[in-house]
């Protein structure tokens, strides 16, 4: 097989295995985005209270700058280190950890606040989709063990049970 389907199958197989599973999406909104985006919320949140509506841009993108490349590094690094992983995710792992870091560069030395927020905006959306893609099959993350998920049902409907048809017919 192509390995380029290889990866993009993989990504898109880990993009929506955590659907439906509670504890991944309290996890990734509590733990990564609330408290791991802490200062970013710690810049963004104060002038909603007062009222003021004014943001101070050279002090938001700093704290994205903080954010977007904790998260991507650490979601590429579980791509890369897992022993088990295919080498074209390996590869994706360490283009994706060029990759931010190229755009972090570009976000940091960028001359006008507002545009490189927006540019630690969008690395932020791209290291959460990372994130998600790196811990989508993490067990610890789901609300079931794979093995207690089946045993009540005599295990996974998509095998072929053992044995032959023989003589019987079934209209």
């Amino acid at each position: 097989m192509n390995q380029r389907l290889q990866l993009t199958e993989f990504l898109d197989h880990r993009w929506k295995h955590p659907k439906g599973q509670a504890t991944f999406a309290i996890y990734f909104w509590v733990a990564v985005v609330v408290i791991g985006g802490g200062g970013v919320w710690v810049e963004l949140l104060p002038p909603l209270f007062t009222g003021a509506w004014s943001w101070d841009w050279s002090r938001v993108a700093p704290s994205l700058y903080t954010f977007f490349p904790a998260v991507a590094v650490t979601s590429a690094f579980d791509l890369v280190l897992n022993d088990k992983q295919m080498r074209s995710v390996r590869a994706f792992g360490f283009g994706t950890l060029a990759g931010i870091m190229c755009w972090l560069f570009l976000c940091v030395l960028h001359p006008m606040p507002v545009v490189s927020t927006l540019l630690g905006l969008i690395g932020s959306v791209i290291s959460l989709v990372l994130w998600r893609i790196a811990n989508g099959e993490n067990p610890q993350l789901h609300d079931y063990e794979p093995s207690a998920r089946n045993s009540s049902l005599g295990g996974s409907d998509k095998t072929t049970p053992a044995g032959s048809e023989g003589e019987y017919k079934l209209s």
